[in-house]
């Protein structure tokens, strides 16, 4: 491979959920990362696992998938 296509679809937890989905439709991306990693996210995530033990999980990340996968499987390989 000469070149990569790297896309990032989300920079935090609450960044446009669709952006992954624009990426990945217009792009032709190679790779394609979501980043839940961010300052920002992961103080969000620490407080809500000390109010609660079960939370501090980025719960958007499934619909991103739902919304990706279809547009992921359609591309050529």
């Amino acid at each position: 491979m000469q070149s990569a296509r790297i896309g990032n679809g989300c920079g935090f937890w609450g960044d446009n959920l669709d952006a992954p989905v624009l990426l990945a439709q217009g792009g032709r991306l190679d790779y394609l990362t979501l980043e839940y990693l961010a300052e920002l996210t992961m103080s969000i995530l620490a407080l809500q696992k000390q109010r609660d033990p079960q939370a501090g999980f980025a719960t958007d990340f499934l619909d991103v998938l739902d919304r990706l996968t279809p547009v992921l499987r359609a591309q050529p390989q």
